[in-house]
């Protein structure tokens, strides 16, 4: 999940110049394909696991962590990750080895990036480790060994790193050209994947993608998605077939990454903070109505692949929902957190049918709010 008050302050800013961004004033990037052929799904995404892990923050703005072996029936108690501070992603290269990212510095002043790793199942982490200057916002795998992880620096240079070993060690940044930032990473296969964030300059911005065919060892040159304006996530439902979601809506490729058709708004959530696919058909979003000062949670549920999407189903007792992960093809635990008056409290729900129906919002001690949720591979 991504740094909400870094995104939001973002998202305005991208709204207030929406009029006036003007493709003259940024590189000649080509513009997205629209001409796309109907989703015809016809591969599931890799399947999850019992193991999985939420992660928020307390009141004191310290990273929390819980963990579940049981597929998000039951969670553990809420333990603390000193050193690390608002965890931006994380994700897991096999059923027992995965990684979080995030900065030591939960206000995003001075930022030090940071990951740590687990090796049982998210059972216990790492002592986290900084790369010093970087800005870490996303983190995939495309194999059990080999991940990436994406985000910047103050100074408006997008970075890459990668690992060989699972997550235990990352190379030196790597500069990719044309991007001021990275958002989002994700890969479908071993050698399939994409890459999304944004150029700005002197008051123009525009939200880019580029795409890898080997491994993320080469990208393509970037290229613009019109009408989104901050990506929030990126999901494949196949090795062909994804979506991603941000400030402004959703769009959808059916070519692995390489192109995108037009954005489409989701009727009833004014924001949508994550996506994700559990079979090559069944996917849901969450995030929130918000029309200060009411904030309302909510979600919808797709059975195509995303080429339609339910009505919205918002609900007064979430502030927010802010992350949401597949256990199995109908199984999923959505995360967030409520707001009592002067308190806020990290919630999560579940479905058992692909986010047609949810359970009721329970809590755990400890947590002021969760923001991301993921299921081990």
């Amino acid at each position: 999940m991504k740094r909400l008050p870094f995104l939001l302050l973002v998202s305005l800013l991208f709204s207030c110049k929406k009029e006036i961004i003007n493709n003259n004033d940024i590189p000649n990037y080509p513009v997205i394909n629209n001409n796309i052929e109907p989703f015809s799904p016809i591969y599931p995404p890799t399947g999850g696991s019992a193991n999985g892990v939420i992660v928020g923050l307390n009141s004191s703005n310290q990273c929390l962590y819980s963990y579940t072996t049981d597929s998000g029936q039951t969670w553990s108690i809420a333990k603390n990750i000193a050193g690390l501070g608002y965890v931006t992603s994380v994700a897991f290269s096999t059923a027992t080895n995965g990684v979080m990212v995030g900065d030591t510095s939960v206000t995003g002043h001075n930022p030090q990036g940071a990951y740590s790793y687990t090796t049982n199942g998210g059972q216990s982490w790492s002592t986290p480790q900084t790369i010093s200057g970087f800005d870490i916002e996303s983190v995939a795998f495309m194999s059990t060994t080999n991940g990436v992880l994406v985000g910047g620096t103050d100074n408006g240079q997008a970075l890459i790193s990668y690992t060989t070993d699972g997550g235990q060690s990352w190379s030196s940044p790597k500069t990719i050209n044309g991007f001021s930032y990275i958002n989002s990473v994700v890969f479908s296969s071993a050698t399939n994947g994409v890459i999304v964030g944004y150029y700005f300059n002197n008051n123009v911005s525009q939200i880019l993608y580029a795409y890898t065919t080997n491994g993320g060892q080469t990208w393509s040159n970037p290229q613009i998605i019109n009408d989104l304006y901050v990506v929030h996530s990126l999901a494949f439902s196949s090795e062909t077939n994804g979506g991603m979601i941000g400030d402004g809506g959703y769009a959808y490729t059916n070519s692995e990454g390489q192109s995108w058709l037009d954005v489409n708004k989701i009727s009833g959530l004014s924001s949508l903070s994550d996506l994700a696919f559990g079979s090559a058909n069944n996917g849901i979003i969450v995030g929130g109505l918000i029309i200060p000062p009411s904030h309302q949670g909510g979600y919808v549920y797709t059975i195509n692949g995303g080429q339609s999407w339910s009505v919205a189903t918002v609900n007064s007792q979430y502030w927010y929902l802010s992350g949401v992960s597949f256990s199995s093809a109908t199984n999923a635990v959505a995360v967030g957190w409520i707001n009592n008056g002067n308190t806020e409290q990290g919630i999560y729900l579940s479905t058992t049918d692909g986010g047609k129906t949810w359970s009721n919002a329970q809590t755990i001690s400890g947590f002021y709010r969760i923001t991301s949720v993921a299921f081990a591979k």
